[in-house]
């Protein structure tokens, strides 16, 4: 019984289990919560350190497609000067050669000028003379003194020479039409190649603006994209940052709840001490009121078989009393034996101590009215006789219990 009483103090209270279990519920579903927090807010961080892989891979390549297509842009735009400053080469080589031929073609024009002249300047000299030699005909002529052969001959010069003049104007007029056609053709040509040119030039202008807006836009593409790479990562940083936050309170939180709960322990340490100490303690007084209801067991004995000899010696008058007597004392006995077993049997508090001592009073009380009643019994005139076999026979528990003597 005694084991089996220790063993219930000592186990833990369904009261304080159910203490621990209302403390550490909400912590537990505080940390799951946590732990599903910190568990998601790692899924978001390694989704975004995927998506950000994944756009700094794409980022890069199109960085480099950009990167190919300015080194493109750059090597045609390096051709079209190239080509430009062939081009330029070469029409200021035309011109050049069109300059020459055109001077070429003044001084031939001049030449043939001058040359036309001369004829024209030895024609009209031997048309005068052919005249003076005419007048001279004539004048011959007229005095009779004239040949007929040489005015024949003087006429066919002059129909030569009017034939000759005429060709002569006629080849020089074919030769200024067609030095004026060839001058036509070259300031035809000279203007379709400066429309060319003009052409050329803007659409060189053109593509190079065009160059420029692409150059432009890639410009503006790599800002854009520096600028998202700059926002990604401004992004992971708070995103670190809260991570960080969240695990410090964590961290906080648990400390502060594995606190409680070390707190929680001290405090079951303790009432676990303090139940030991006072099971203890009650145990101890427990025996003493062992020893002390065994000596209350020897001290009834001794007295009933105190009144057991004084009822022999005394007769047949005493026996009822005797038996009363020994029925109320045995009466005492059993609530004594009973009190003792319901102390051992309640728990270690102090109201099982305060009953024992209500049961050992009221067993003290039955004993005395027991005594009472054996008092009752005897008749006033009635007197103890001395007995010299009781002093001898009951040595020294006589002397260590105390004797009874009644008075009439």
């Amino acid at each position: 019984m005694r084991y089996e009483a220790r063993q219930r103090i000592l186990s833990p209270q369904p009261s304080d289990q159910k203490q621990l279990l209302k403390v550490l519920r909400p912590l537990q579903l505080f940390l799951q919560s946590e732990h599903s927090k910190n568990e998601a807010l790692v899924a978001d961080r390694e989704y975004l350190l995927k998506l950000i892989e994944l756009r700094n891979e794409q980022w890069a390549r199109h960085v480099s497609l950009l990167q190919s297509r300015i080194e493109h842009m750059k090597t045609q735009e390096v051709k079209m000067k190239t080509s430009n400053a062939a081009m330029l080469e070469l029409l200021v080589d035309m011109k050049e050669r069109i300059a020459s031929s055109y001077k070429e073609y003044a001084e031939l024009a001049e030449t043939d000028l001058e040359d036309a002249s001369t004829c024209i300047a030895a024609l009209g000299h031997e048309i005068k003379a052919l005249k003076g030699k005419l007048i001279n005909a004539e004048t011959l002529r007229l005095t009779g003194t004239y040949d007929s052969t040489e005015i024949k001959d003087l006429k066919l010069e002059l129909k030569k020479l009017k034939h000759g003049y005429k060709a002569l104007k006629s080849e020089k007029e074919a030769k200024i039409a067609e030095k004026e056609n060839q001058i036509e053709a070259l300031i035809a040509e000279k203007d379709f190649v400066r429309n060319q040119f003009k052409i050329m030039e803007a659409e060189y202008v053109a593509a190079v603006k065009l160059k420029n807006s692409d150059l432009d836009k890639s410009n503006e593409e790599v800002k854009m994209l520096k600028k998202n790479l700059q926002a990604m990562e401004a992004s992971i940083l708070e995103k670190d940052s809260i991570i960080t936050a969240i695990k410090e309170e964590m961290a906080a939180s648990i400390s502060e709840k594995n606190d409680a709960i070390s707190q929680l322990k001290d405090k079951l340490q303790t009432s676990n001490l303090k139940k030991d100490d006072m099971i203890s303690r009650l145990n101890g007084e427990i025996e003493n009121l062992k020893i002390i209801l065994k000596e209350k067991d020897q001290m009834i004995s001794g007295l009933h078989t105190d009144i057991a000899n004084s009822a022999a010696h005394a007769g047949p008058i005493c026996k009822p009393a005797d038996s009363r007597t020994s029925r109320t004392l045995r009466s005492g006995t059993k609530r004594s034996r009973e009190c003792e077993s319901v102390s051992c049997a309640q728990p270690s508090t102090s109201k099982s101590v305060s009953g024992q001592r209500q049961h050992s009073t009221r067993s003290q009380g039955s004993a005395s009215a027991s005594t009472a009643e054996t008092r009752i019994l005897f008749s006033s005139s009635f007197k103890v006789p001395k007995l010299k076999n009781a002093t001898t026979t009951s040595g020294t528990k006589t002397n260590s219990r105390p004797r009874l003597f009644f008075y009439g």
